[in-house]
Protein backbone atom coordinates (compact mmCIF):
# COMPACT_ATOMS: atom_id res chain seq x y z
CA UNK A 1 0.00 0.00 0.00
CA UNK A 2 1.26 3.48 -0.83
CA UNK A 3 2.57 5.40 2.17
CA UNK A 4 0.18 8.35 1.75
CA UNK A 5 -2.82 6.04 1.37
CA UNK A 6 -1.78 4.14 4.49
CA UNK A 7 -1.42 7.43 6.38
CA UNK A 8 -4.94 8.52 5.33
CA UNK A 9 -6.39 5.17 6.42
CA UNK A 10 -4.61 5.40 9.77
CA UNK A 11 -6.00 8.90 10.26
CA UNK A 12 -9.50 7.60 9.44
CA UNK A 13 -9.05 4.73 11.89
CA UNK A 14 -7.93 7.23 14.54
CA UNK A 15 -11.10 9.29 13.99
CA UNK A 16 -13.23 6.20 14.47
CA UNK A 17 -11.29 5.25 17.59
CA UNK A 18 -12.14 8.66 19.03
CA UNK A 19 -15.81 7.90 18.40
CA UNK A 20 -15.56 4.83 20.61
CA UNK A 21 -14.32 7.02 23.44
CA UNK A 22 -16.65 9.99 23.11
CA UNK A 23 -19.87 8.11 22.42
CA UNK A 24 -19.87 6.96 26.03
CA UNK A 25 -20.01 10.55 27.27
CA UNK A 26 -23.39 12.11 26.51
CA UNK A 27 -21.86 15.59 26.81
CA UNK A 28 -19.59 14.81 23.86
CA UNK A 29 -21.95 12.74 21.70
CA UNK A 30 -22.44 15.64 19.27
CA UNK A 31 -18.85 15.09 18.14
CA UNK A 32 -19.60 11.62 16.76
CA UNK A 33 -20.93 12.93 13.44
CA UNK A 34 -17.86 15.14 12.98
CA UNK A 35 -15.42 12.28 13.47
CA UNK A 36 -17.52 10.01 11.24
CA UNK A 37 -17.38 12.60 8.47
CA UNK A 38 -13.63 12.95 8.96
CA UNK A 39 -13.18 9.18 8.64
CA UNK A 40 -15.15 9.05 5.37
CA UNK A 41 -13.21 11.98 3.89
CA UNK A 42 -9.85 10.40 4.75
CA UNK A 43 -10.91 6.99 3.45
CA UNK A 44 -11.93 8.47 0.10
CA UNK A 45 -8.56 10.23 -0.12
CA UNK A 46 -6.72 7.01 0.75
CA UNK A 47 -8.51 4.96 -1.90
CA UNK A 48 -8.01 7.60 -4.58
CA UNK A 49 -4.33 7.82 -3.67
CA UNK A 50 -3.84 4.05 -3.61
CA UNK A 51 -5.54 3.55 -6.97
CA UNK A 52 -3.89 6.58 -8.55
CA UNK A 53 -7.27 8.11 -9.37
CA UNK A 54 -7.84 11.84 -9.70
CA UNK A 55 -10.85 13.60 -8.26
CA UNK A 56 -11.71 14.84 -11.74
CA UNK A 57 -12.08 11.25 -12.97
CA UNK A 58 -14.29 10.34 -10.02
CA UNK A 59 -16.41 13.46 -10.58
CA UNK A 60 -16.97 12.46 -14.20
CA UNK A 61 -17.97 8.91 -13.25
CA UNK A 62 -20.33 10.20 -10.53
CA UNK A 63 -21.79 12.76 -12.91
CA UNK A 64 -20.91 15.43 -10.35
CA UNK A 65 -18.82 18.54 -10.64
CA UNK A 66 -15.17 18.47 -9.65
CA UNK A 67 -16.03 21.02 -6.94
CA UNK A 68 -18.57 18.63 -5.43
CA UNK A 69 -16.15 15.70 -5.30
CA UNK A 70 -13.41 17.96 -3.99
CA UNK A 71 -15.77 19.13 -1.26
CA UNK A 72 -16.20 15.46 -0.23
CA UNK A 73 -12.44 14.95 -0.16
CA UNK A 74 -11.91 18.16 1.81
CA UNK A 75 -14.76 17.43 4.24
CA UNK A 76 -16.66 20.57 3.31
CA UNK A 77 -19.66 18.49 2.27
CA UNK A 78 -20.71 14.92 2.98
CA UNK A 79 -21.82 12.55 0.25
CA UNK A 80 -25.34 11.18 0.58
CA UNK A 81 -25.60 7.47 1.32
CA UNK A 82 -26.61 6.97 -2.31
CA UNK A 83 -23.49 8.80 -3.51
CA UNK A 84 -21.33 6.94 -1.00
CA UNK A 85 -22.63 3.69 -2.48
CA UNK A 86 -21.91 4.97 -6.02
CA UNK A 87 -18.39 5.99 -4.99
CA UNK A 88 -17.75 2.50 -3.58
CA UNK A 89 -19.07 0.90 -6.76
CA UNK A 90 -17.04 3.14 -9.06
CA UNK A 91 -13.86 2.63 -7.03
CA UNK A 92 -14.57 -1.11 -6.83
CA UNK A 93 -14.32 -1.24 -3.05
CA UNK A 94 -16.62 -2.49 -0.35
CA UNK A 95 -18.60 0.44 1.01
CA UNK A 96 -17.25 -0.45 4.45
CA UNK A 97 -13.79 0.57 3.19
CA UNK A 98 -15.07 4.10 2.80
CA UNK A 99 -16.00 4.06 6.44
CA UNK A 100 -12.81 2.44 7.69
CA UNK A 101 -10.39 -0.36 7.03
CA UNK A 102 -8.04 -1.50 9.73
CA UNK A 103 -6.43 -4.23 7.65
CA UNK A 104 -3.41 -3.93 5.41
CA UNK A 105 -4.12 -5.18 1.94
Amino acid sequence: MKKQAKNWLQAAFDDLSVIGEIIQNENLSHMVAFHSQQAIEKSIKAILEEKGIKQTWLAEKLDKSYNMVNSYAQNRRQPSLEDLYKIATILDVDIKNLLISNKDE
